[in-house]
């Protein structure tokens, strides 16, 4: 071979060549810019410049050289004229390790989340019929004492903090066409003299509205009755326990307030009209809400009473005898659901065991000491003697355990769905019977409850779609094998129930016999006719909302509602009054019954009532 620059002769295989030291490995040939045509016609010749780019690239076309001796140099390293460029690092690719580190991520997220349903699949299948069952029973209890620990802290606890706070409520009842048609019924003859051609649709409602402040060991209480909706007469009161007074006023009377001993006021509701409503309220007034405050606070709290609920029922766990365990469906009303079935028994003799247990566990439980010692402190009574007192009761009941052996026990069937919970109850003993079932079916269900002696039980039986936690459907009320109607549910939610608070609509439909039975051939049986009985319930920590309505073939003949809403702040005024003799002699009882009259010619009271009080035309 021979040099590609010098010509000199190498041997085959050279890199470099030894005379001139050029690298003997071709540079890449560019290929030449295409020949452009010329306006005649012919190609065009490249351009001198870009000849001297292929040049300076290291492309020249070979030259011949004459043959001379080799004539051996040092060979001289030179830099490659052209070197192919390295190729840019790749990045690593990280994408497949994340998605797997996301997935065994989201496996472990849904098997924490899931775990005890998980665990109840596999102890349903492969656990021991006692283990399954002890395991389902204690995830069923720890549910319910946390619901149970819930409702005492809803109804009870929430109302310990009493001072500085208000409550505002009231009652209404409200009369519908059905309602006014049996009223002329009953009153029409003497309606028609007062007022020729009364059909009494004026009288729409009539209520009371109430509001309660509570402050320190002092209470404020206003009410008002009203008629259509229009302020009637408002009675205000103001009770100090403490000091033995009350002091009570009606603005629309009398402005200034009257004074007495709290301790006559249960003497004045033995009079009447406005003295026997003052009476009633009697109650609400002696009430030392400091006291009552107290005593609340020494109640136990949620997690207290939680942890209690819960220990004691587990306890009862002992009594279980020998349990089976077998695979079925569970079926109420054509819902059908997978299930597994634990039966199981316990005697008398294991009954009486396991109260014994738990009495004598109770003697020496600390908890419950702090308990009982707490509220007789809160109550200012003796600790100890409270305490003594527990004990000794405690003790009179393990006398009595022993008779429970004497019992026949009772027999149990446990149904559970694939995630373990408890779907279905039967308890069936000597003279009581309690059956609970419900089963689901996507957004269907069926509903079974019984409850009573064996002969005498009340059975609600039916079906219906669940959304969420609130179902809607009909069940069937059957009393002691006889059918009596129909209990329908409207978004009635079953976990708010749990927790102590009513959401949705109960309605009650009496069947026919029922109704035929009670109203007999009567003006009576015509107003029963298609009756049914609407409740509707919403509530929540603070505040409440009630409403029961009774229906006549569709139309309303009345309902009465209840409200009330609770919240923190308010103030008991300060106020002085008169004594009764001063009260009562600066009373000016014409201005009075005027006031009366605009309230009640507002309402739309007919001008032949409110012409019959004195004053009504002043």
């Amino acid at each position: 071979m021979f040099c590609i620059k010098c010509g000199a002769s190498l041997e085959d295989g050279a890199k470099f060549c030894p005379q001139c030291g050029a690298s003997q490995v071709p540079a890449p040939v560019q290929a030449p810019p295409p020949v452009q045509p010329i306006a005649d016609g012919s190609p065009a010749q490249p351009h001198r410049s870009s000849i001297d780019r292929q040049q300076q690239a290291g492309w020249q076309q070979p030259v011949q050289q004459p043959v001379q001796q080799p004539v051996y140099q040092q060979p001289v390293y030179q830099q490659p004229m052209y070197q192919q460029p390295a190729p840019p690092p790749k990045k690593k690719k990280h994408t497949g390790l994340i998605v797997l580190l996301v997935i065994i991520v989201a496996i472990a997220a849904a098997g924490f989340l899931l775990r005890d349903k998980i665990s109840s699949f596999v102890l349903s299948n492969v656990a021991p019929a006692e283990k399954y069952y002890e395991h389902v029973e204690k995830a069923s209890i720890a549910d319910f004492s946390a619901n149970a620990a819930d409702a005492y802290d809803l109804l009870l606890l929430s109302n310990t903090n009493i001072d500085n706070k208000t409550a505002d409520g009231g009652l209404e009842v409200r009369l519908g066409d059905g309602g006014r048609d049996l009223l002329m019924a009953a009153l029409g003859s003497t309606l028609e003299q007062l007022n020729p051609g009364e059909d009494l649709k004026w009288l729409k409602s009539l209520g009371v509205a109430t509001s309660v402040v509570t402050q320190s060991d002092k209470s404020a209480l206003q009410m008002q009755l009203t008629l259509n909706s229009v302020g009637l007469v408002t009675l205000s009161l103001v009770a100090d326990p403490a000091n033995d007074k009350v002091y009570i006023s009606i603005p629309e009377l009398k402005k200034e307030y009257l004074e007495m001993p709290l301790s006559q006021l249960d003497a004045m509701g033995s009079g009447g009209g406005i003295m026997q409503i003052i009476g009633m309220m009697s109650g609400v007034a002696e009430t030392d809400t400091s006291k009552l405050a107290g005593a609340l606070k020494g109640m136990p709290d949620k997690g207290d009473m939680e942890k209690l609920i819960r220990k004691y029922l587990d306890m009862l766990l002992e009594c279980a005898e020998e349990v089976e365990k077998d695979k079925g469906k569970l079926t109420v009303e054509g819902v059908s659901e997978d299930v597994t079935i634990l039966k199981l028994s316990a005697d008398g003799e294991a009954l009486s065991k396991a109260m014994r247990n738990i009495l004598t566990e109770m003697k020496k439980d600390d908890d419950i000491k702090s308990i009982v010692t707490g509220m007789a402190e809160a109550r200012e009574q003796d600790a100890n003697e409270a305490y003594k007192s527990f004990l000794a009761e405690l003790d009179k009941a393990l006398e009595d355990v022993d008779d429970l052996k004497e019992s026949s026990g009772f027999d149990m069937t446990v149904y559970t769905d694939a995630g373990g919970e408890i779907v279905g109850r039967e308890v069936t003993a000597e003279d009581f019977v309690y059956i609970m079932k419900k089963p689901e079916q996507g957004d269907k269900f069926g509903l079974e409850f019984s409850f009573g002696s064996p002969d005498g039980a009340l059975t609600l039986k039916g079906d219906g779609r669940k959304s969420g936690d609130k179902l809607t459907g009909e069940l069937d009320i059957d009393a002691a094998g006889t059918y009596m109607g129909v209990l329908a549910l409207d978004s009635f939610d079953e976990a708010k129930l749990q927790k102590g608070m009513l959401s949705g609509t109960i309605e009650i439909r009496p069947s026919d016999a029922l109704l035929g039975s009670v109203g007999g051939d009567s003006m009576l049986s015509s107003v029963l006719r298609n009756l049914a009985i609407r409740l509707e319930m919403d509530t929540a920590k603070d505040k409440g909302r009630f409403t029961l309505s009774i229906l006549n073939d569709g139309g309303s003949l009345l309902s009465i509602g209840a409200n009330a809403d609770a919240k923190s702040g308010g103030k008991v005024p300060s106020v002085s009054g008169e004594d009764m003799e001063k009260w009562s002699s600066e009373m000016d009882a014409q201005s009075f019954l005027a006031t009366l009259v605009g309230s009640l010619e507002r309402a739309g009271v007919p001008d032949a009532y409110t012409s019959m009080i004195p004053a009504g035309n002043g």
